[in-house]
């Protein structure tokens, strides 16, 4: 891209919250947040990231996370959870995540590891 190439010559890294060319721009993280973009990008991006190349990113593997990030996650691995899951999966996640990192890896098997206790029950 245009922004790499000048960055590369002039010697200066891209900054990471640069508007639309930063690592970051189409990078969202918290609970409201999170959930108002999964309802309507606009709400948060006055700009379509695919124009530009890029994709929407949303963070879910932290202590910042909200239930509709979480049940989204799950909805991207096929995992069907009902609310109480969910919540407790997200209650999980954000008490681990305090305090340790914890992996997108870790995060699935979390959520794994709610939908087979409901199956077991």
């Amino acid at each position: 891209a245009l922004d790499a190439l000048v960055s590369d010559r002039a010697g200066v890294p891209i900054p990471f919250n640069a508007c639309i060319t930063g690592p970051h721009a189409f990078t969202h993280k918290a609970g409201l947040h999170t959930k108002a973009v999964l309802q309507d990008p606009r709400t948060y991006e006055t700009l379509d990231p695919a124009v530009f190349g890029r994709e929407r990113e949303v963070l879910v593997a932290h202590h910042l996370c909200g239930r509709h990030s979480v049940a989204h996650r799950a909805e991207e691995l096929g995992i069907s959870l009902t609310d109480a899951e969910i919540g407790a999966a997200t209650r999980e996640l954000k008490a681990t995540a305090d305090r340790q990192p914890v992996s997108d890896g870790e995060l699935d098997a979390l959520l794994l590891r709610h939908a087979s206790r409901e199956a077991v029950s």
